[in-house]
């Protein structure tokens, strides 16, 4: 810590001002050292307390023992622990109270680190994981996924067994029951004749309980419940349709065997047949045409070098 703080009413402390020239320096020198680390203990030889305040090191040695006897250090082998210094130096911020917790760790002295805890619990105690914050109703709980809860629902409004473990009590405040008046149900009777009104009144009875939500236009919402359960209908109706086989059988393929011969087909005079044999001639021809374009190569390889 490189800047040390010394308070204008040190000079006029009770305590500062029973002490002679010689404690007042080593006092002080023991605040404002560099070899004082954040939790107030010095670590360097007395001979270095002579060295830097130019007193004699009996003189030094009397001042600390003075300052051991009035409780104002800790002492012990080579280390010296002012009481006062963690009062008068250090912030509460959670970045010094760090620093000082491994400070503390590098303090040889157990006398010294023990007495340090005891005076400072409450900054040298090492701040652990924080408990489990107890649930409101004081057990376990498991998470359900939406999913999973959908399916119970399902289960339930099919008329299965709830699941164990579930609440069989019905909710405190549940909404208005779906109340059908004689007026709606004889518009749904009249446009949608094709539905089953009474199987469609219970799913959507069902619905609302499950939901817990009350509805405000009956008519509205039954009309927009029938029309969906009337499209569900006519696709199950469309995709239930089986196709017909015609009766007319489709004419046979005809078989190569049966088709008649066909004449092959001359082209500058020769057959387009890749399978006969060729003729004498045509060989000839062929060997002839092979030489020319042989010679017509070599001829251009010539040119060419």
């Amino acid at each position: 810590m490189a800047l040390r703080s010394i308070d204008q009413r040190y000079w006029t402390d009770p305590y500062v001002e029973s002490l002679n020239a010689t404690e007042k320096l080593v006092y002080i020198h023991l605040f404002s050292s560099a070899h004082t680390n954040l939790v107030g203990v010095f670590q360097a030889s007395r001979r270095m307390i002579a060295f830097q305040t130019a007193c004699p090191g009996p003189d030094v040695d009397a001042a600390l023992e003075r300052f051991r006897r009035d409780g104002k250090a800790i002492i012990d082998g080579g280390e010296v622990w002012l009481a006062s210094y963690i009062r008068h130096q250090c912030t509460s911020s959670p970045k010094m109270m760090a620093a000082m917790r491994g400070q503390l760790a590098k303090v040889e002295s157990d006398t010294i680190r023990k007495a340090i805890i005891e005076r400072y619990p409450h900054i040298m105690e090492a701040s652990g994981p924080r408990p489990p914050r107890p649930n409101a109703y004081g057990a376990d709980t498991v998470s359900v996924s939406s999913r999973y809860r959908i399916r119970e629902k399902e289960k339930i409004s099919a008329g299965a067994a709830p699941v164990e473990g579930a609440p069989a009590k019905a909710p405190e405040s549940s909404p208005a029951p779906l109340v059908v008046s004689g007026e709606v149900a004889r518009i749904l009777q009249r446009d949608f004749p094709e539905v089953d009104y009474g199987k469609q009144i219970a799913r959507a009875r069902n619905w609302c309980v499950l939901r817990g939500q009350a509805i405000r236009n009956v008519l509205l919402f039954l009309r927009k419940w029938f029309s969906n359960a009337a499209k569900r209908a006519d696709h199950i109706a469309e995709a239930s349709k089986e196709v017909v086989p015609t009766a007319s059988m489709p004419s046979p393929v005809p078989v190569a065997s049966q088709m008649p011969p066909t004449a092959p087909t001359v082209k500058n005079g020769l057959t387009a047949d890749p399978f006969r044999t060729p003729t004498a001639d045509e060989l000839e021809d062929n060997a002839r045409r092979g030489l020319e374009m042989l010679a017509l190569w070599k001829g251009r390889m010539g040119a060419c070098a």
